[in-house]
């Protein structure tokens, strides 16, 4: 009896021992001396010329348990995910290293399950002592680990409402990886910062744990730290450049009632938790632009852009850079044969910033899509009465326009005359009054074109210009000599 208790006594300790090194040394003594005291008597009486090799088979259960514990406590594992992080929890004391082992099993578990792209590696209690062995681990690359999240845990007694409890507080975190958390980064209109984005999402968490309000408490923690895990994952794969799926992670976060703001006396009055979120909230609406774009033009492919996009507007109905993604929004939905949205998009940006260039050019090209030639000749004309923005590339609208001829060639008198008028004003005078002149002659029989021809004269004579400057390139460029020769190569 007193032996069977000593070796539940040994199981025990070699359970709650598990994850360090002295629980898999247990584990092989016991097996070491359940061998010699049970199964070895029994084999040397059968194989007696075997001696030896009887006593060196018990390496091979303990070979295989070991090579186990390695792989089962992470010190040695597998990754093919696109991010894979290391957890790290130091725990003062073991009373509270249970309850940290149950909450980050179970948010660890929940991770795994809706996140596929990522994989969030567990590594023992207390495991790496110091921030210095964590950044020789990363910078050596031994195992396929990105990053690192070190959890520090403080517990001790308090007194609530008179009784004695226990408190276990997440007291300090720390962040690792193969990039600097202090470098900023220009991804978007504004740069992000690990370190700096991290803290203002950590700013507002609670983070204690009362054994008197353990239900709620468990909830909380697992809740923050899941959020925490997600957040950095999300950050960090942007710096990785991997947008779409930091995209689908940091959506996750994203929690509309927060964005609400209430105004006190004419200013806004946020708590903590509400800036950190309308910073999220930034960073999201960035990565719908910036991947819905990445995307286009990698793949050639509006499909994805424009659900993108779509998505965006829906969850964001209101923004700072509303009218951008608006004029985005109207170029893939045409390109995706969504027309009517096109023209709705264009119409919502137009009552952002009024009759802006983009507007426009895009009610134009609409007029032609339609035949409709009034409208066309009254677009054009006031495009040549509106400044282009500095940083506009017309080379692209021509571009774009050389694109339409395959899919309308019953436009092509439309897109030869749109094709001249913005030549001749934002491209090359010279040249662009050529093209003018070979759209005259070669349509001056057709009264139906009266209007768009006589706008052609106007322009050509100069007579209608310059109502406002107009801003032009310099005549001749690299690239307006390309677009000069793609011109001629498609009249021939």
């Amino acid at each position: 009896m007193k032996e069977t208790k000593a070796g539940l006594d040994v199981l025990e300790k070699v359970e709650i021992y598990w994850e360090r090194k002295r629980g898999i040394l247990l584990l092989n003594m016991v097996l070491i001396i359940l061998y010699f005291k049970f199964l070895f008597p029994v084999v040397k009486e059968i194989f007696p010329l075997y001696e030896i090799w009887i006593y060196v088979a018990i390496l091979i259960p303990i070979i295989l348990v070991t090579i186990y514990w390695i792989f089962n406590t992470n010190r040695l594992y597998f990754s093919n995910k696109k991010f894979t992080l290391g957890l790290i929890m130091r725990v003062d004391a073991s009373s509270a290293e249970a309850h940290m082992k149950r909450i980050v099993h179970d948010c660890v578990k929940e991770i795994k399950n809706e996140f596929p792209d990522i994989k969030i590696i567990l590594y023992p209690i207390n495991y790496k002592k110091t921030e210095k062995d964590i950044l020789r681990h990363i910078r050596l690359r031994l195992l396929p680990i990105d990053a690192f999240i070190v959890a520090t845990v403080e517990s001790g007694n308090i007194v609530v409402d008179g009784l004695n409890t226990n408190k276990i507080e997440l007291s300090k975190f720390f962040f690792a990886g193969n990039f600097d958390v202090n470098e900023n980064l220009n991804v978007f209109k504004s740069t992000i910062s690990i370190n700096n984005d991290l803290s203002l999402r950590l700013f507002y968490k609670n983070w204690s744990f009362i054994e008197n309000n353990s239900f709620n408490d468990k909830k909380k923690i697992k809740h923050n730290l899941k959020d925490t895990l997600l957040h950095f994952s999300g950050i960090y794969l942007i710096y990785k450049q991997e947008l779409e799926i930091a995209l689908n992670i940091l959506k996750a976060l994203y929690k509309p009632e927060l964005s609400k703001l209430k105004f006190e006396n004419g200013k806004a009055n946020l708590n903590r938790e509400q800036i950190a979120a309308l910073r999220l909230n930034h960073i999201i609406l960035n990565l719908y632009y910036k991947t819905a774009l990445d995307d286009y033009f990698t793949n050639k492919c509006s499909t994805k852009a424009y659900s993108l996009l779509l998505e965006c507007n829906k969850t964001f109905p209101i923004h700072a850079e509303l009218y951008d993604h608006l004029i985005s929004l109207a170029y893939f939905a045409f390109q995706c044969g969504d027309v009517d949205n096109a023209i709705l998009f264009t119409e919502q940006a137009q009552e952002i910033k009024g009759e802006q260039f983009e507007i426009i050019l895009n009610f134009g090209f609409f007029a032609l899509l339609k035949n409709d030639i009034d409208k066309l000749r009254h677009y054009y004309f006031r495009i040549s009465q509106t400044k282009i923005p500095s940083d506009y590339v017309v080379t692209a609208i021509i571009d774009f326009f050389e694109e339409q001829r395959k899919d309308l060639p019953d436009r092509l008198v439309y897109i030869d005359f749109a094709q001249a008028i913005l030549t001749k004003l934002y491209l090359e005078i010279e040249y662009g009054n050529n093209l003018i002149n070979e759209f005259i002659q070669t349509n001056s029989n057709n009264e139906k074109l009266a209007p768009l021809i006589t706008l052609c004269e106007d322009i050509r004579t100069n007579q209608i210009l310059n109502i406002h400057p107009i801003q032009r390139p310099r005549k001749t460029n690299k690239n307006n000599r390309n677009n000069r020769k793609k011109l001629k190569r498609k009249r021939k």
